[in-house]
């Protein structure tokens, strides 16, 4: 008789266990993974479950968090040009006017206009050439960055045909 209730109570453990972990990702992650009890959701899917397809440059419950935001602030950057040069420096991530753009200042420790970046899925964007600012030091740059893992890879060309590589983790 003990012997069985020891069993019953096993089995109820067990399934309470199990239950609640695959509670902890909800039913299911409908358009994603989950990953450590939460769902992991591949652009556009955003939400608990990976249920909300946001449009691009915003995430989270309801699409009301701008991708952008995860960028913001200032961040340890080490770049290399295709010579092989290298250098430590801090650059920072700033609003811009619209969700779809954040500004980023201080790449290769360039002063003046901030090089304007566009969102291009929710933890990447793109340095467009056209969305530079003409007179400013920023024109005729292109390029983009990923963020990964808590770190971001920053690909950079100038028209004059210099390449920066740049990994850059939070300050």
């Amino acid at each position: 008789m003990l012997k069985n209730i020891f069993i019953i109570l096993m089995s109820l453990v067990l399934i309470t266990t199990t239950t609640s972990c695959n509670k902890s990702c909800g039913d299911n992650c409908l358009h994603g993974t989950c990953d450590n009890g939460s769902c992991n959701c591949p652009d556009p899917y955003s939400g608990n479950n990976c249920d909300t397809m946001c449009t691009l440059g915003l995430e989270g419950y309801m699409c009301q968090t701008p991708s952008s935001e995860k960028f913001f602030g200032t961040w340890n950057c080490t770049s290399t040009d295709q010579s092989g040069n290298s250098k430590t420096y801090l650059i920072t991530f700033t609003a811009n006017s619209y969700n779809l753009f954040m500004d980023m200042n201080n790449f290769d420790q360039v002063g003046g206009y901030p090089i304007i970046c566009t969102m291009v899925g929710k933890e990447s964007f793109s340095i467009d050439q056209t969305e530079q600012t003409p007179q400013g030091t920023a024109a005729g740059i292109s390029g983009s960055g990923q963020f990964n893992n808590g770190t971001l890879i920053i690909n950079v060309s100038e028209n004059g045909g210099v390449s920066f590589f740049a990994k850059a983790t939070r300050q």
